[in-house]
């Protein structure tokens, strides 16, 4: 069972390790593990945020802006969130794993053994993550140490409630909620469970998650998307498609329905932020070309290089902004 306490009061949460027993302050109980909760605590500082999109494949872009950050050690944020592709370009981030991505793009996403439409065709995944995670645990391994030492938010989809859930990345957690973050319904078949409930990817219920940032009290905020500047989103034939194949999940399947709406409505958020917050918005440069699913090497490694080389106006605007 997890009790959420409210972030809007700001409160430390000092853990204890396993539960064992109780000596004073407010108690709150998260996976058989003890936490205090002081009613004067320091405020935890969540005011400089990373809020990032997914997308799949065009996560690449962010991949190489990510990269050149690392390069240049520019982490000025405070908190992090993400969904999908999103989630892990930002986990890589925080591991100051350079490239890491890149290899996961170019040398593992670009595989018959990850995306087939064959199998797909004969009831198989399209996108066999379980194969994906195998990989990564063999040849891409996280450093989850040095990951959860930040506060970082990962969005996944609460298949019954249709709603985003949002969870910091710990390490004993953090493989499985990327994993289903980054799962996407029907191209991977059947719902992979957290805590006993059905989930699935993060980007269904919320694919640019700058609303949460700002419940946690972000108020200067970096949005990194995958979609160019003009992008507005359209009900589509899949949308259409999907809410008929879910309509078992009737909350569900109406994400399906409103999906388009809810991303136009985040991106007049985005640039129309509420009075106290700041909100810096990084898209991918003319040209930029990459489709969810493009398995090109060529144009892969372009849009990677795109995101590497915006990198350095993108770290200018933001000191800008925050007069850093």
């Amino acid at each position: 069972m997890h009790v959420l306490l409210p972030y809007k009061h700001r409160a430390a949460l000092i853990y204890l390790g396993p539960f064992k027993h109780f000596t004073s302050g407010q108690k709150c109980i998260c996976s058989a593990e003890l936490f205090i909760y002081f009613n004067n605590p320091m405020q935890i500082d969540t005011s400089k945020a990373l809020v990032v999109e997914g997308g799949a494949m065009r996560g690449i872009f962010t991949s190489g802006l990510l990269d050149e950050f690392i390069e240049h050690k520019f982490n000025p944020f405070n908190f992090y969130c993400g969904v999908s592709a999103g989630a892990l370009n930002i986990s890589a981030y925080l591991a100051e794993m350079k490239e890491r991505n890149l290899k996961l793009y170019l040398e593992f996403a670009t595989r018959s053994e990850f995306m087939s439409v064959p199998r797909f065709l004969k009831g198989g995944h399209l996108l066999d993550m379980d194969w994906m995670w195998h990989m990564m645990e063999k040849h891409l391994k996280l450093d989850h140490s040095k990951i959860e030492r930040h506060n970082f938010h990962v969005g996944i989809t609460d298949i019954s409630k249709a709603q985003a859930l949002f969870t910091r990345a710990k390490a004993e957690t953090m493989d499985q909620i990327l994993k289903i973050s980054s799962t996407l319904p029907i191209f991977y078949r059947g719902f992979p469970k957290f805590n006993g409930q059905l989930m699935t990817d993060g980007g269904m219920a919320d694919a640019i998650p700058v609303r949460h940032a700002i419940e946690q009290g972000a108020k200067q905020i970096m949005v990194v998307r995958s979609r160019l500047h003009e992008y507005k989103q359209k009900m589509s034939v899949l949308d259409h498609w999907l809410a008929h194949t879910f309509r078992k999940h009737p909350e569900f399947s109406q994400l399906f329905k409103t999906r388009a709406q809810r991303y136009n409505d985040t991106i007049e958020l985005i640039r129309n932020p509420p009075a106290g917050v700041e909100i810096m918005e990084v898209c991918p440069p003319p040209g930029f070309k990459i489709g969810r699913l493009d398995r090109g090497k060529s144009s892969l490694l372009k849009t990677y290089e795109m995101g590497r080389t915006s990198a350095g106006n993108v770290m200018d605007q933001w000191r800008r902004m925050t007069k850093e």
